[in-house]
């Protein structure tokens, strides 16, 4: 009988033991996508800050009195092939962290965080550069980011911070703390 109740007292603890590990399992996955997300933030730093800075300055310049670059203007800036090369660069970048970010690749809070606001500034400014090359293409260019953009405008809580979801600690939290 003594056996059977030392068996049993070994499988709770078993069990115990393999909650934990899976949640420091979890917090390890958490704090690798934090980290992934700020190198990919990074990247923006070191090599689109500058180029969105100039792009945004050059559509800016043709936008100046409020109104939106209407398409011929926008057709004969984008026959710059350094200009259109530079743009399609800046809008990969901002599509692909927005397919990270819905893929749960990257943290959403840490990246609206620190993009909310260019992010949105940026596709505002090039909107009319994503809608001619859906036009041109027939394809849903940019549509990651725009997703990302509308949700980012109008989400009132982040459900997404994965540091902040309450869970159930497997062991007695009163004995641990002091």
């Amino acid at each position: 009988m003594g056996g059977f109740l030392i068996s049993i007292r070994e499988v709770v603890l078993l069990n115990k033991e393999i909650k934990l590990l899976a949640n420091q399992i979890e917090d390890q996955v958490c704090w690798q996508k934090k980290d992934a997300t700020l190198n990919f933030l990074n990247i923006y730093i070191t090599q689109f800050l500058d180029l969105n800075s100039e792009l945004q300055k050059e559509i800016g310049i043709m936008t100046q009195d409020g109104h939106t670059i209407d398409g011929k203007e926008l057709i004969n800036k984008l026959k710059n092939e350094k200009f259109r090369t530079k743009l399609f660069h800046l809008m990969s970048y901002f599509e692909n962290l927005s397919i990270e970010i819905f893929e749960d690749y990257c943290d959403n809070h840490i990246a609206k965080l620190l993009m909310k606001n260019i992010m949105i500034s940026t596709y505002d400014t090039f909107l009319p550069y994503i809608r001619l090359r859906r036009n041109e293409t027939g394809v849903d260019v940019c549509n990651n980011f725009e997703r990302l953009v509308n949700d980012w405008s109008n989400r009132k809580k982040d459900k997404n911070d994965c540091l902040t979801q309450k869970r159930k600690l497997p062991f007695n939290k009163k004995r641990y703390s002091k």
